[in-house]
């Protein structure tokens, strides 16, 4: 499993001990002067400033603190400014924070901090499932047809692990495809790859589905669909010929762990953070 990009990026918002800039520098720059907008809302002692990106733990400014709308504008207006800063990292107390050039998102990417009580919970051992969600495209194709002209295969990395397809839901233009491993702890670290063959034009949505508990967001053990996140690889698509194309992608638990991060990460943020901003 190709995991380099994000487990980067998570070390990035998690720690700020042993960050990297885009250069593949790690020797930290001593500004003479404040250098961009940043360093006018904060001191630059907090500033860590590498060639390529600037590094804040934001816990020494305010230890109970998140992050500012200062800060989030001044992160933006850095990013933007020609020959500046491609990155900047803002560490917080529950959140790490990534403002990138060139996404219109901002900030870009939103992940809990490891040392925070919250984080501890989603990283617990929970078991997880792949679902692929599709939709058809030809509304003329009954459902037989449907069904008959896109299939599902599942198969472990391990040879000696097993995976399967637990079900095959269709409702109108929409069908749902829950597979899994054997062993579907998160811990595990297991991989499964699936194959989504059709023969008819489709679209479809890859995703983890987690039971776990997280209090404060899922008070009860619960099923929760995540997005996988962006570091993986995108499904590779194959035309197999007859009019079939093929559409596969490998699933982990260290994804399933990462997905489950962000997506808490990000409801966090818009609960307790955004309010206060």
């Amino acid at each position: 499993m190709k995991r380099l990009i994000l487990l980067a990026v998570t070390a990035f918002m998690l720690s700020s001990c042993s960050k990297s800039g885009g250069s593949g520098s790690t020797e930290e720059v001593k500004p003479t002067a404040p250098l961009t907008p940043v360093h006018e809302v904060i001191d630059s002692k907090y500033i860590a400033v590498y060639p390529d990106y600037l590094d804040i733990d934001y816990t020494k400014v305010d230890p109970n603190g998140e992050i500012t709308k200062k800060l989030i504008d001044a992160a933006i207006k850095t990013i933007n400014q020609s020959n500046s800063f491609n990155n900047v990292y803002v560490k917080g107390k529950t959140l790490g924070f990534i403002f990138r050039r060139g996404k219109s998102a901002q900030p870009s990417t939103i992940s809990l901090n490891s040392s925070s009580n919250l984080y501890k919970e989603v990283t617990k051992n929970w078991s997880w499932n792949g679902v692929v969600t599709i939709r058809k495209q030809n509304i003329l194709i009954t459902k037989e047809q449907y069904e008959q002209m896109v299939k599902l295969n599942v198969k472990a990395f391990n040879t000696f692990e097993q995976a399967s397809v637990l079900s095959k839901v269709t409702s109108g233009d929409v069908m749902v495809i829950k597979f899994a491993l054997a062993k579907n702890k998160t811990a595990d670290k297991q991989i499964l790859s699936y194959d989504l063959q059709a023969s008819t034009p489709i679209t479809f949505t890859p995703q983890f589905e987690i039971n776990c508990l997280i209090p404060g967001f899922y008070d009860r053990q619960t099923d929760v669909l995540v997005d996988i996140p962006d570091g993986p690889a995108k499904p590779a698509q194959r035309d197999l010929g007859a009019g079939v194309i093929s559409y596969t992608q490998d699933m982990d638990g260290g994804n399933a762990t990462d997905a489950l991060n962000f997506a808490i990460a990000r409801q966090y943020y818009q609960r307790y953070v955004v309010p206060n901003l």
